[in-house]
């Protein structure tokens, strides 16, 4: 490992990099760097344990700047994951050789150079990328996202190329660039500015009609049940109030996606089942210690549940792990 470390005052940069490691300690190495800089993640490497990365971290006051690049990876941040590791920051993400992958729900954005992504790592997410990746990772803290307006946790796509886009991917290659020569104020107050300009990008996706109105509903219920389908208790009414909502706008705007509460939490604790059901870290549980962690407080209603949606037994698909 190669670090390089320059600390005036609370700023700090530092240098790292896998080239000097042994081959096979690469791998659980980088798991370990990301965790201390980011969250908790699962990792996929295609290319094995021989894999080369390196870092360029910033950080002052919450603010942190990662420049990467490293071969190709995948980094999965699971419900279990947030719940182990908790982290409500968003990262505002910019490459600038090479593409990567964002797959959140069913859906997914690329990014390339020319574009940024904005995500947030208290909900579950894929970032996925090839080899020689380079990229810029912007860590906005939560306490800052909740002063701005246009933060959702669903990934945004920003456009780099012009306008209001191009003085923001200059603002943040310029804060790279010239890491050697911040003290903590003045990096924290560049760091404020490029949220500004992402938070006015942003606003005007919402604004052109991208999520607002019932669909801004339905998308924060869908995250709050993603979240929380493991309470029992959970049901239109309680989302309805934890969220500031009516309950008659949660059924609206579940109407309009063509569902209701009752099948929404009762289909993500069903998934969420069936994923613990085919986790061999989990093997251990049994199946109605993964229905009562699911959120199912009748182990026959889960059953039931259960074959009706998968066509199969709890036990028939916890049989695939043999």
């Amino acid at each position: 490992m190669r670090t390089e470390q320059y600390t005036p005052s609370q700023y700090t940069h530092r240098r790292t990099s896998t080239l000097d490691l042994d081959p096979g300690e690469r791998a659980e190495f980088w798991t370990e760097h990301v965790r201390e800089n980011h969250c908790l993640f699962d990792y996929r490497f295609p290319g094995g344990n021989d894999f080369h990365g390196a870092t360029q971290v910033q950080r002052a006051r919450g603010f942190q700047l990662v420049e990467f690049w490293s071969d190709g990876i995948d980094y999965v941040r699971s419900i279990e994951q947030i719940r182990r590791d908790p982290n409500d920051d968003y990262r505002l993400v910019v490459p600038y050789r090479g593409a990567l992958t964002i797959r959140i729900d069913d859906g997914s954005i690329t990014l390339g150079p020319g574009t940024a992504g904005l995500i947030s790592t208290r909900t579950p997410f894929e970032l996925l990328h090839g080899r020689a990746v380079q990229a810029l990772v912007l860590t906005i803290p939560a306490a800052t996202a909740d002063r701005t307006h246009g933060f959702e946790p669903a990934a945004q796509t920003l456009d780099l190329r012009a306008g209001l886009g191009v003085v923001l991917g200059s603002m943040i290659r310029t804060l790279a660039d010239e890491r050697g020569h911040f003290a903590a104020h003045d990096f924290e107050i560049a760091c404020e500015h490029i949220v500004e300009l992402s938070s006015a990008l942003t606003s005007r996706i919402q604004e052109s009609g991208a999520d607002t109105g019932l669909a801004a509903v339905e998308s924060s219920v869908r995250r709050h049940v993603r979240l929380n389908s493991d309470v029992p208790t959970l049901n239109g009414g309680v989302i309805a109030r934890e969220l500031g909502w009516s309950l008659r706008q949660v059924q609206l705007a579940l109407q309009r996606a063509g569902t209701t509460p009752r099948e929404l939490i009762r289909e993500e604790r069903l998934r969420q089942a069936r994923r613990r059901l085919v986790d061999p870290a989990l093997r251990n549980l049994s199946i109605a210690e993964v229905a009562f962690a699911s959120g199912f407080s009748s182990l026959s209603n889960f059953g039931a549940a259960f074959g009706e949606r998968f066509g199969a037994t709890p036990r028939e698909v916890r049989g695939l792990l043999d």
